[in-house]
């Protein structure tokens, strides 16, 4: 099952929510990881977008 998950937030919260897609007991593979700077350097806010398939036994 492929999947696109898109969220911003502090550095902290997006590599709090980095690690917790990592420890999912489901297996996937990350196609893609894009992590762009919101309202230049400033905000310190990150816009990411994680794309990628999600493995299941039916």
């Amino acid at each position: 099952m492929n999947f696109i998950l898109i969220g911003k937030g502090s550095y902290a919260s997006v590599k709090n929510y980095l690690n917790d897609i990592l420890n999912w007991k489901r297996i996937i593979t990350v196609d893609s990881l894009d992590l762009v700077q919101e309202g230049g350097t400033v905000s310190g806010i990150l816009r990411m977008t994680v794309k990628g398939t999600a493995y299941y036994e039916p």
